[in-house]
């Protein structure tokens, strides 16, 4: 009996993953919708992103428009009329210009850049495939404005057993400046390995902007098996924080500490991102008592789905 209870259990994890790739499906069509109900562009002061029949990305104010045609004036001054009907998809720009030149948002601006999220979370609809260190897979998806849910599981299944990691985030409080979330990252351990689960529970906030902010939180870890369960007393801290150095690319820091422990985790890496796709590189290493032992760190994150 007790078996066949483990059993299901198991196999009620193994559905988690099929359901959040179902959701980045259902996200992919609702932001097709979106992108065919067309806004009425009509001259303003308003930034739009403008995505042309051709696949063209056009970022610019509209200065004329007429029942057929629109003129939209780009960020370097350059306008161009273009037929409404070429006009695949249009939005409100989130980025900015500077210099000339149009500034996107970081698409990654949710995670730093080794495990830990920030105070932000992922908009409705919205939704990211990444990779950590390569081999750790990771699908997430807004399910509210405040609420994502995400999972993996290893490519390498070996690597660290054979498991699948689960991470629900919620936003509990934000504004432009000042976000606050809770969640997990626990990981549930299938029959080819020693039954049982684990993780980390934890509480963050990112303050500052998009371009330059600093995180900080704390986490427990705990762990729950046949018969036994156990909680850590001590939080493990965090502090972090990105800044922007120019239009693709990021400075970002990740470092733990437990109080009354000697060891510290420390990290930097650079960031570079595009409208969707953002690629970190950089190294992270334990220090303690005066030794430091590196490893190189890296992952990729694409978004996808409404932004």
């Amino acid at each position: 009996m007790r078996r066949h209870s483990r059993c299901t259990r198991r196999r009620a994890i193994f559905r988690v993953l099929p359901f959040l790739f179902v959701c980045c499906a259902a996200s992919g069509v609702r932001a097709g919708t979106l992108e065919a109900q067309l806004p009425d562009l009509q001259p303003g002061e308003t930034l739009w992103e403008v995505r042309l029949a051709e696949g063209n990305l056009v970022v610019g104010r509209v200065v004329a428009a007429s029942a057929d045609r629109v003129t939209i004036e780009t960020a370097n001054g350059t306008r161009l009329d273009v037929a409404r009907d070429q006009i695949q998809g249009a939005r409100e720009a989130e980025g900015r210009v500077v210099d000339g030149a149009y500034w996107f948002e970081d698409p990654n601006h949710t995670r730093l850049s080794l495990i830990s999220p920030t105070g932000r979370s992922l908009g409705q609809g919205e939704g990211y495939v990444s990779s950590f260190w390569v081999v750790f897979p990771f699908v997430a998806y807004g399910v509210t404005d405040h609420f994502t849910v995400a999972g993996g599981t290893p490519i390498v299944p070996d690597l660290i057993g054979r498991v699948l990691y689960v991470a629900p985030k919620l936003r509990v409080a934000g504004s432009e400046r000042a976000n606050f979330s809770l969640g997990a990252l626990s990981f549930f351990v299938t029959e080819e390995a020693t039954s049982g689960t684990g993780g980390i529970a934890y509480g963050v906030g990112t303050w500052g902007s998009k371009d330059r902010s600093l995180t900080a939180g704390a986490g427990w870890a705990y762990a729950l098996g046949d018969g036994e369960s156990w909680a850590s007393n001590r939080p493990a801290i965090l502090l972090g924080g990105d800044t922007r150095i120019s239009r693709s690319a990021k400075l970002v820091t990740e470092n733990f500490f437990i109080p009354g422990e000697s060891g510290t985790l420390l990290s930097a890496s650079i960031r570079l991102f595009g409208e969707r796709l953002a690629v970190d590189f950089g190294i992270a290493g334990f220090v303690s008592d005066g030794d430091f032992n590196w490893f190189p760190a890296g992952n990729f994150v694409y978004n996808f789905g409404r932004r």
